[in-house]
């Protein structure tokens, strides 16, 4: 979408952790003049082939690795570890989730994510946000975002 199709200048998704339902995100920035219905479409073309296909062997290690990266850098002072201490037990029950995160990451294969693609990924859990910068965009362009 960024470079292929030249329909965004960034686009990018996280999961939310939480107590019971959590959430993923996808969001996109529009390059000007972009229809946010295309790369809407776009999107979910992207989703019905991650769970088709399985990913490239260096997107898993890529996403891997960020999500090492954050982790790490999410530990970076004792208040952060005790938070993310605490975020465990209440979330998980298991606190020392904390020593093991790392090794059930680098555990995922593309097998997991096709299948959790397939499980949750579906259009009756979709919430669609889309925000356009008042007056309309940069200079009067469309919109400036989609999530």
């Amino acid at each position: 979408m960024v470079r292929d199709r030249e329909m965004v200048t960034n686009v990018s998704s996280n999961a939310r952790e939480a107590r019971g339902v959590g959430g993923f995100f996808v969001t996109a920035t529009l390059r000007n003049g972009v229809k946010a219905e295309d790369a809407e479409a776009a999107i979910y073309e992207e989703i019905a082939r991650l769970q088709k296909e399985p990913i490239a062997d260096w997107e898993l290690q890529k996403a891997k690795n960020s999500a090492r990266r954050n982790f790490i850098n999410g530990l970076q002072s004792s208040l952060s570890r005790a938070n993310t201490i605490g975020q465990y037990a209440v979330y998980y029950g298991e606190p020392g989730l904390i020593n093991t995160r790392l090794d059930k990451v680098a555990a995922v294969t593309k097998e997991d994510v096709q299948r959790v693609a397939s499980k949750y990924l579906q259009p009756a859990n979709r919430t669609v946000v889309m925000t356009v910068a008042k007056g309309g965009g940069r200079g009067g362009q469309t919109p400036g975002g989609m999530q």
